[in-house]
């Protein structure tokens, strides 16, 4: 069964052997109303379209157990969600804004530092590249800034905060935040590894893939540090 969530509430809480339950109910913008015990769906906005999952229906109330998001609202759609969140239709406008201007500036940037690591492994300096070196120099001039930024706490952009958001963690180190393109282009630039000896030394498939880049950067120093002996 495929709705529209028009808005969501949590009805019931309380506890049993297995923990914590709320019961949360669930309003479609057809006017019906459900119910499931999954968390999940009280922090559904307004306008997501969803699949309802093992549904049962029982003296006319429907419930259901799983669900899978099938779309999410855009910003000039999604409304506020239930009152007491403190949110307003603009505040969510605004937050929609600010995610989606961060997810295209660092898939420019992480493409940007893609054709930058394909001149160091034919060893050509990026910086110094003919028609690229300006726009490469421009991008870290604008890295730097960003995500020292970030570091201080004086931008209004929100840390991810989910597993979801891995590929663009960032973990602060001696002040300066790590993103996968910066965290390659250092190690390339300042310890001579290309993408496949920084894949092949920490034991990963991709840059994206590293849990901690403090740790990771440690790892490739010492491995460094090793072909000097």
């Amino acid at each position: 069964m495929q709705i529209t969530v028009k808005s969501t509430k949590v009805l019931k809480t309380g506890s049993n052997a297995k923990g914590d339950w709320e019961l949360i109910g669930l309003t479609s913008t057809d006017g019906k109303d459900f119910t499931t015990f999954h968390k999940g769906v009280k922090n559904l906005k307004p306008g997501t379209v969803v699949q309802l999952d093992e549904v049962t229906i029982k003296d006319d109330k429907t419930s259901f157990k799983e669900y899978t998001v099938v779309s999410e609202p855009s910003a000039s759609t999604s409304t506020a969600p239930a009152p007491t969140s403190g949110m307003t239709p603009q505040d969510w406008a605004e937050k929609d804004r600010l995610e989606r201007r961060s997810r295209e500036v660092n898939t420019c940037f992480m493409g940007i530092s893609s054709i930058a690591q394909a001149y160091v492994t034919i060893g050509i300096d990026p910086c110094g590249a003919e028609e690229f070196g300006g726009v490469y120099k421009n991008a870290l001039k604008w890295a730097d800034a960003h995500f020292q930024m970030k570091a201080t706490g004086t931008t209004a952009a929100a840390k991810p905060e989910s597993q979801g958001e891995k590929d663009w963690q960032t973990i602060v180190d001696e002040g300066r935040a790590w993103t996968p393109g910066s965290f390659l282009t250092h190690v390339t630039k300042e310890l001579g590894f290309t993408l496949a000896d920084v894949r092949r030394i920490l034991g990963v498939k991709d840059v994206k893939d590293i849990a901690n880049f403090p740790q990771a950067l440690d790892t490739l120093k010492e491995e460094a540090d090793k072909g000097k002996e």
